[in-house]
């Protein structure tokens, strides 16, 4: 998997038999969208283009490509050319995923149109440079004709052979984790789940039982008798486990948040933009790493094994360009905390940083009090390649947006990436290969199927509360709530919340709401917490 504009020279040297370039949230009429080398058309090397890849095809060949009225997400009927040979063996009627704004409206010159939804171009094609393009998504499993229409691409038109076996997939794994780990100790956090255990798995065939370190960190939030389950089905691949009861120090973390602030700010007229910048302690154009308090609080955590936490937003990179006196806007980096967890953090993203961020400090007090030496030792994960794309990973793209992080890809986490120190060997894998791997090694099906349960656990999913939260109108939605349940009843006599209901509701829903209540029991309650909305 590589960047879109990768040149050509680069691929050809790595000598591919075949491209696919993926969809996009892009337009291919936004200045900045993503585009490839232009040169790779003529390249005489077979092109499958998806979604956004059909859109780019098109356009680059003359074809006409516009946004659409509404966009098209969901299952659609499409009718194929069963004589096309990306389409061999296919149905004339196929039911495919769409997921797109913009449509081709017209075929480029040497293109022929081979399948059609009821509105639209779903796919294009061109034998004799054997470039292909469809508008939905052959990759996912509700395109049910997908795989067929890869399979036809790679083997009958690229002319490949599909000789890469499971157990090439576990010998790259291996050779992964032989040439980064060498002769080092490997720290890997365990969850239980089905990916630190494929990890764990593979270490254990790979490597000496006293170069692994196997650490199982029962964050509190984990499913019943998770943590007895890890120790046992792991002791069966020969790997003792370091049981860590962290609990509480889960319930107490707390993180720093970076975020970029737009503020205006007073400058005289005899501040320059060099000063102004200088005093703000930036460097025109630069951005100092050193100043960032985020950054030198994780680089003194690695160095230190210690973690103090810095509350202090004083320290800011600011972004002024000042050209005189007055007001100006102006861009100020502040780094703020975020937690408790247990109190005041009802965001999952913010959970998400909290308990990523002290799984990797409690795991640093694990080296520690393991007398481990932090400067060679090597951290493994069971990093899987959607955890990098959703998570917006340089190494997955490098114009991802961030869908959500995940606690394996945290700033933490990261600086140890830079040092070279973290070894991740299915990161190139999605959950169903996972289990196929697991199986090739040998695992229960037990452990090999088990039900996804995410690092974070239970913490992601139920409100982190000491206290009620009690706001000053809670009293009155209390009462309105109340009315609301009661409103035949107490609409019998006049009340100024009871005004308030009507003024809301039509005549007809009063009339409904008032049959409704008339002849049930009911009651109605506002619960004092705190939560992210929720729309059903």
């Amino acid at each position: 998997m590589l960047p879109i504009n990768t040149p050509l020279e680069t691929l050809m040297k790595a000598d591919y038999k075949a491209f696919i370039i993926s969809g996009s949230p892009d337009s291919v009429y936004q200045s900045m969208s993503c585009t490839c080398d232009p040169k790779l058309f003529d390249a005489n090397i077979p092109i499958l283009g998806i979604c956004y890849g059909m859109q780019l095809i098109n356009k680059v060949f003359g074809g006409q490509v516009m946004e659409g009225d509404t966009r098209q997400d969901g299952i659609f009927q499409i009718d194929c050319d069963t004589t096309s040979p990306l389409f061999e063996g296919l149905s004339k009627q196929e039911h495919v995923l769409f997921t797109h704004g913009d449509h081709c409206i017209t075929a480029a010159t040497g293109f022929k149109v081979i399948a059609k939804s009821s509105s639209n171009i779903a796919g294009i094609a061109n034998d004799e440079k054997r470039l292909y393009g469809v508008q939905f998504h052959p990759e996912v499993d509700l395109s049910t004709c997908g795989l067929k229409i890869l399979e036809n691409f790679l083997f009958n038109i690229c002319n490949l052979k599909g000789d890469f076996k499971m157990s090439d997939r576990v010998e790259f794994c291996i050779s992964k984790i032989r040439e980064a780990v060498g002769q080092n100790k490997i720290l890997i956090l365990l969850s239980g789940g089905v990916d630190s255990t494929v990890c764990a798995a593979l270490l254990s065939k790979t490597l000496d039982p006293s170069q692994i370190i196997a650490v199982h960190i029962d964050n509190g939030f984990l499913r019943k008798n998770e943590s007895l389950r890890v120790i046992e089905s792991l002791k069966s691949l020969g790997i003792k486990v370091h049981l860590i009861n962290a609990g509480l120090r889960f319930l107490s973390g707390t993180t720093m948040l970076h975020v970029d602030v737009m503020t205006e700010a007073l400058a005289p007229a005899s501040v320059s933009p060099a000063k102004a910048q200088s005093d703000s302690g930036i460097s025109s154009g630069t951005s100092d790493e050193t100043s960032d308090p985020n950054t030198k609080e994780c680089r003194s955590t690695l160095d230190s094994m210690t973690y103090s936490q810095t509350t202090d937003t004083s320290n800011t990179k600011r972004q002024s360009h000042v050209s005189g006196g007055g007001i100006h806007p102006h861009v100020e980096s502040r780094n703020i905390p975020i937690g408790p967890l247990r109190t005041v953090t009802i965001f999952p993203e913010d959970k998400r940083q909290i308990i990523g961020d002290t799984f990797v400090r409690v795991a640093q007090e694990v080296w520690t009090e393991l007398q481990l030496d932090p400067s060679s030792l090597m951290l493994c994960q069971g990093t899987l390649r959607p955890d990098l794309i959703e998570s917006a990973s340089h190494l997955a793209s490098q114009r991802a947006d961030t869908i959500k992080t995940h606690h394996n890809t945290t700033t933490l986490v990261q600086i140890l990436q830079k040092q070279g120190r973290v070894v991740e060997p299915l990161s190139d894998f999605h959950k169903d290969e996972v289990r196929q791997i697991g199986r090739q090694l040998g695992l229960p099906e037990a452990i090999v199927n088990r039900h996804p349960f995410p690092g974070p656990g239970l913490a992601v999913r139920i409100l982190c509360a000491a206290e009620p939260y009690i706001e000053r109108d809670f009293s009155e939605t209390t009462s309105l709530i109340k009315m609301i349940s009661g409103y035949h009843q107490m609409s019998q006599k006049p009340h100024a919340l009871l005004n308030k209901i009507n003024a809301a509701a039509r005549p007809e829903e009063q009339q409904r709401l008032s049959k409704i209540t008339a002849n049930r029991s009911l009651a109605a309650y506002v619960l004092p917490i705190r939560s992210v909305g929720v729309q059903v």
